[in-house]
């Protein structure tokens, strides 16, 4: 038995032996272990576009443009909360849906009939038709603030887009001593920790991924 195993020992050292099968081995090793931690994986890509600081009372929530549903929902929450009593929605671009309807309308135009359609106050509610992007809303919210002197903000987004804005709008707000607060709308559509089992999911992740990596080279 024990002359058994030496041969067996003896052909695998010789099998090993070969350049091919070493880097065979280890590349079939490597895709097993990524099978194995596709999971773990896959939440580390979403986690890392997401950024939740600490919920506190605020001057102004500013609902950015995109899902005005989710995002809507969110900032009736603070509302609800006490955590914002003014709220300023943001976003030029035009849903093709509205226009579908025949009544065209801003994404910010969508979010403030969202939250006075639920209950927020018409006088909590100011709406901001500019910007088609995170950057143009970085630049016309600093704007905003400075004019009407406000000093704590929140910025709500849809929680995979968190990290985006921070990096957009954390710079220009420290110099201009402006104290923010990130804060995400969780999707409606799909879990975040497990975004690779819906359609939605997978073209969110990826949409966003590839606007992250965008904006570091820009």
């Amino acid at each position: 038995m024990k002359e058994v195993r030496q041969k067996i020992v003896a052909k695998l050292r010789l099998w090993f032996s070969y350049k091919w099968v070493r880097r065979w081995s280890i590349l079939l090793g490597l895709i097993v272990l990524l099978f194995l931690l596709r999971h773990p994986i896959m939440r580390s890509m979403v986690r890392a576009l997401m950024h939740e600081d600490e919920l506190s009372k605020v001057e102004y929530c500013f609902v950015l443009g995109g899902n005005s549903h989710e995002r809507g929902m969110e900032a009736k929450k603070m509302y609800d909360q006490g955590y914002a009593r003014r709220f300023v929605c943001t976003g030029s671009n035009i849903p093709s849906i509205t226009e579908a309807m025949g009544k065209p309308m801003t994404e910010a135009e969508v979010t403030a009939f969202y939250l006075t359609s639920n209950g927020v106050p018409d006088s909590c509610v100011i709406i901001v038709n500019e910007a088609t992007s995170t950057k143009e809303e970085s630049e016309a919210i600093l704007q905003f603030c400075k004019k009407h002197q406000a000093k704590k903000i929140m910025l709500l987004s849809s929680r995979i887009h968190t990290s985006r804005v921070h990096a957009t709008f954390s710079g220009v707000f420290e110099e201009a001593g402006i104290d923010m607060i990130v804060h995400g709308a969780p999707s409606l559509k799909f879990n975040e920790m497990e975004w690779w089992k819906s359609e939605e999911g997978l073209i969110a992740v990826n949409n966003e991924w590839i606007k992250k990596v965008y904006y570091w080279f820009k």
